[in-house]
């Protein structure tokens, strides 16, 4: 196989995810890294793409707060992909934890691939003068 070419086998949108994601994780960070942030919020933690921004914070030093919908994303997360902060949105207090977190750890920057009503209610736990960066829509 010629590098670059994917096989007429493989779904279209499975191969186009192995080039938008990494190239998007990669975008993202460097977001982060421009807005002079260490830590970021990170919400839709759970996808392919949110575990992908996991791996290149690591490398960059970039502490995240992830936020995820399941209790067992969670257990996912923190278990499997050693994050340390992981927040289930559906969660009793979540907004309080959230806000709590974010003026603990000076976070500044959120990244968003969820939107809907949820987006203003995150971006309302970061200090004033934040920078949110939306790249989906998973709430349709």
């Amino acid at each position: 196989m010629t590098v670059g070419v994917v096989d007429e086998s493989v779904p279209l949108d499975i191969a186009s995810m192995s080039f938008v994601n990494p190239i998007t994780a990669l975008g993202l960070v460097e977001a982060i890294k421009n807005c002079k942030s260490k830590v970021a919020v990170q919400n839709g933690a759970a996808s392919q793409l949110g575990r992908m921004i996991m791996k290149v914070c690591a490398t960059e030093g970039i502490t995240l707060i992830n936020i995820v919908r399941r209790d067992e994303q969670v257990k996912m997360l923190k278990e499997e992909h050693g994050q340390k902060y992981v927040l289930n949105s559906k969660s009793e207090g979540f907004h309080d934890e959230l806000k709590a977190l974010c003026k603990e750890l000076k976070a500044t920057v959120m990244l968003d691939a969820v939107q809907g009503d949820e987006f203003g209610k995150v971006l309302e736990c970061l200090p004033s003068r934040s920078t949110a960066y939306c790249y989906g829509a998973l709430s349709e």
